[in-house]
């Protein structure tokens, strides 16, 4: 599968989504079960059984208890003029594989069933939301890598013993078979019968992340996903590391021009626009630090760029809150003149950034720095505007406090993601 192929398959599920999560029925949770089952025997059936003889006995009783257990809940389901040929066509399925019928037809079987049902009884099938791949990737080592391993082959240290054991997702000729919404299924369901718990308890945001994270594994060199293995590749790219050079020396030296240009102009928010350069210069040099160490040790260097972040907003305030009650009319000229060269440096690293914003917690507070700096310049320019035409030094002061603000929530945001991460390297860590 391309990155092109499964980003179209994604658009796809997202527009099914839309139009298959119409008005929800009361029908909704027992039609998703049934589905469940059908797309379990779709794929599994052929592990079971081959040239009609039974390969694996206790995958082969699963098969049986699976369709036994179709035929029931489509019984339950309320009365429709589709229910009948539903159930028609389960015992037909039931009987094909208590005759141990070719794999070919029990799928092609399985899954014509599946759509009749899905057809007859509507159920949201794709994200409402796009999912969030890291999330994806924490939420897996934390509940999943125990029994189907790091890497997703089945291999947990949890998996021996287990019997059927843990699904290996590495598989790709069984993934070809499988639909991202069975993921989903099974993640918020549980197996019955296996040893797979209901996650029930997980938003239905965090599961579709676990389910689209799940099926990049057997596409470990295709997948567009970030993945903690595919962030550490980035980390030693030679561009990534380049970016943040060009960043480090950008902001060092727009330090030095802003801090200047603030107290020549008595502007606050040039001078808090110049610290903010200097923090976002310590920020890259610490990234440059931590670029191809372990996630632990990335996301430990995000939680002092986190403190930074807040730091830096705190001060800010209390600095506005000083210069209120002292009392002093900036420049408009040299804030506006300023602000409009500090946006232009700012929003150049952002563009460099940008396809990095989706990575681990310490790219994307490097992503989320320059984010913040391009609003904040846009600010001081329209500080400079109001000081301009009031005459007066509070649009100056508001400005500053604005970009405060963003420090704080910049530092809220990357602090809770770089928790998630130690919490995944370190599982008795609570979160």
């Amino acid at each position: 599968m391309t990155t092109f192929r499964y980003l179209r398959a994604l658009a796809l599920a997202l527009l099914l989504g839309c139009v298959l999560a119409a008005p929800a029925r009361a029908q909704t949770a027992p039609a998703q079960t049934i589905w469940r089952l059908l797309d379990y025997i779709a794929v599994d059936y052929a592990g079971a059984v081959s040239d009609g003889r039974v390969v694996n006995e206790a995958e082969y009783v699963e098969m049986v208890e699976f369709s036994a257990s179709v035929r029931q809940r489509l019984g339950e389901l309320a009365p429709t003029e589709a229910r009948a040929n539903l159930l028609q066509g389960a015992k037909r399925l039931e009987a094909d594989i208590a005759a141990k019928a070719a794999p070919e037809s029990i799928a092609t079987s399985a899954r014509q069933l599946g759509r009749v049902l899905l057809a007859a009884y509507p159920v949201p099938l794709a994200p409402s939301n796009l999912p969030d791949l890291s999330r994806g990737a924490t939420l897996y080592a934390q509940n999943c890598a125990s029994c189907h391993g790091s890497m997703g082959d089945g291999r947990g240290s949890a998996a021996g013993g287990m019997d059927p054991p843990p699904i290996d997702f590495t598989d790709e000729a069984r993934a070809r078979e499988r639909s991202l919404f069975g993921l989903y299924q099974v993640i918020e369901q549980g197996l019955e019968g296996t040893a797979m718990p209901s996650f029930a308890q997980l938003s239905p945001d965090d599961r579709w992340a676990l389910a689209f994270h799940v099926g990049r594994y057997a596409y470990p060199n295709k997948s567009c996903c970030q993945t903690p293995e595919l962030n550490q590749k980035a980390h030693n790219n030679p561009r990534w590391r380049a970016i943040l050079w060009i960043a480090l020396l950008a902001n060092a030296a727009m330090f030095l021009v802003e801090i200047v240009a603030g107290i020549a102009a008595d502007s606050r928010s040039l001078q808090a626009d110049a610290l903010d350069f200097l923090g976002d210069a310590a920020n890259y040099a610490i990234s440059l630090g931590v670029a191809g160490m372990a996630l632990a040790w990335r996301a430990q260097a995000a939680l002092v760029k986190a403190a930074t972040m807040l730091a830096f907003g705190l001060w800010v305030i209390g600095y506005a809150i000083f210069a209120l009650i002292v009392g002093a009319n900036p420049e408009p000229q040299t804030m506006g003149l300023i602000g409009m060269l500090a946006l232009l440096v700012n929003l150049a690293i952002a563009l460099l950034l940008f396809r990095y914003r989706q990575g681990d917690a310490n790219m994307r507070s490097v992503w989320i720095c320059s984010r913040n700096d391009a609003i904040g310049n846009c600010a001081v320019l329209a500080a400079a505007l109001g000081v301009f035409g009031t005459g007066q030094a509070w649009p100056d002061l508001l400005v500053a406090v604005i970009m405060a603000t963003l420090a704080i929530w910049g530092s809220i945001e990357v602090f809770g993601q770089a928790r998630d991460e130690l919490a995944a390297t370190h599982p008795g860590m609570s979160s």
